[in-house]
């Protein structure tokens, strides 16, 4: 609420009759004007700017049946929009829409929209953002908004789609809503959270999410190969929440998905860091950066109806002792570490077609699940390893650092070719009439 302050001199004359000089003061409370857009170039993008705090409540553009002319509608409130630097080609029609020409803005790059200093919401409208039906403009039109500083909200409730290789990016302190973002490239960044209440869905190739607290839910689909840069969030702020995934990435399309960097830590709250990544019918790659949880948070990675899992990096849960759990349609294999570590717990390796993997200080219980359907099993341990019950329908290798030992109560498998077991020069603790060949 803005003041205006009235200032001034004055003669007055108090009940004896004698005059007095002094000096007054009166403020008068204004209310707030609604915020006003500013719209300028920014290159050959359009940028639409929130001069003060305030909300566009509606977000959204149409496209001409020829698809030559875009309409920027942009409700907020009943403030102006101010064009400054814009080519002819732009007008604004009131004073929530604008109109861009794209026969004669043929460099048409896409539009930027930016908040104010202080908190902003801004939100998809019926309809969304659409920018390829357009016919006119550059060849790849994206779509980017940056809310700044401040509590801000960014409701994406309704469609985005970018124009060629056009990427989206959106930053705000919360992302949220159940629309789909359709572009090559989707980067998202948030302070509380992406997707924590309707999870986000994309459809996207190159996928960057990351926040600075909360939770991270994204479904995608692709029929192409898709890489996820980074993934990360931690949960800091609420305490005793138990276990929860605070990570969930949902793979769909049949394209293969490649994680590259996944992570929980700086979690704080015990149990809360948790990490889930599927794919629906094609593989799953663990990458370089590998996927790492904190805060005693569990791990689970998963591939149904077909598709292998891959672990180029490592899938730890050794910060407090989380466990890991790994399910695959097809085989799960890789030269990256599980390490759930010493405390934690491996427990599931359940794979269609075989199991040849590199293990930590993997705590196995007797409620550890080590399956496939075919194949060989194979297991490296860094440490020692005890074994639980299993059946290996081919060949069985497992290669320690440490001692090999059998579950207590003995654990039993069955082998259906042949088994070799390697500790080393530590012992190798097998009691063999436990076993038994297919």
């Amino acid at each position: 609420m803005a003041t205006n302050e009235l200032r001034g001199r004055a003669n007055w004359q108090t009940l004896s009759g004698a005059f007095l000089l002094g000096y007054f003061s009166i403020s008068v409370a204004l209310a707030s004007a609604p915020p006003e857009l500013l719209v300028s170039n920014s290159g050959d993008v359009l940028q639409i700017a929130l001069n003060a705090p305030g909300a566009i409540t509606d977000l959204h553009t149409a496209v001409s049946v020829d698809g030559t002319t875009l309409t920027i509608t942009a409700v907020h409130g009943g403030g102006s929009i101010s064009l400054s630097g814009t080519p002819d080609s732009v007008s604004k029609n009131d004073s929530d829409a604008i109109t861009v020409d794209l026969t004669t803005f043929t460099t048409f790059a896409g539009i930027n929209v930016v908040g104010s200093s202080g908190a902003d919401t801004i939100t998809i409208g019926t309809g969304g953002v659409d920018l390829s039906a357009t016919t006119g403009g550059a060849a790849n039109q994206s779509f980017t908004i940056n809310t700044g500083s401040g509590a801000d909200v960014v409701n994406l409730g309704n469609i985005i789609k970018s124009k060629g290789t056009g990427a989206v990016s959106i930053t705000s302190e919360s992302l949220d809503g159940a629309g789909l973002i359709t572009a090559p490239t989707v980067t998202l960044a948030a302070a509380t959270g992406i997707g924590a209440t309707n999870r986000l869905n994309l459809a996207a190739t190159t996928i960057a999410a990351n926040s600075t607290n909360g939770k991270v839910y994204l479904n995608n689909t692709s029929a192409a190969e898709v890489t996820v840069a980074s993934l990360t969030t931690k949960e800091i702020t609420t305490p005793g929440l138990g276990q929860l995934k605070i990570i969930k990435f949902a793979q769909t399309g049949g394209g293969g998905v490649t994680f590259t960097t996944v992570s929980t830590i700086g979690t704080t709250s015990e149990g809360s860091g948790e990490i889930e990544l599927s794919n629906a019918g094609g593989s799953l790659t663990i990458g370089s950066g590998g996927v790492v949880s904190a805060g005693v948070s569990n791990i689970y990675l998963s591939t149904t109806i077909s598709g292998n899992i891959v672990l180029n990096g490592s899938v730890d849960s050794s910060r407090g002792g989380g466990a890991v759990a790994i399910r695959s349609a097809g085989s799960i294999s890789g030269a990256g570490l599980i390490y759930p570590s010493f405390g934690g717990r491996l427990d599931e390796l359940v794979a269609g077609t075989g199991i040849n993997v590199k293990v930590g200080d993997a705590a196995t219980t007797g409620d550890t699940i080590l399956s496939t359907t075919s194949g060989n099993i194979a297991i490296q341990s860094t440490s020692s390893l005890s074994l639980p019950s299993f059946v290996a329908p081919a060949n069985l290798s497992i290669a320690t650092s440490g001692a090999i030992t059998q579950i207590s109560p003995l654990s039993s498998w069955v082998v259906g070719g042949t088994a070799a077991f390697d500790a080393g020069a530590m012992s190798c603790a097998i009691i063999p009439q436990n076993q038994d060949h297919l």
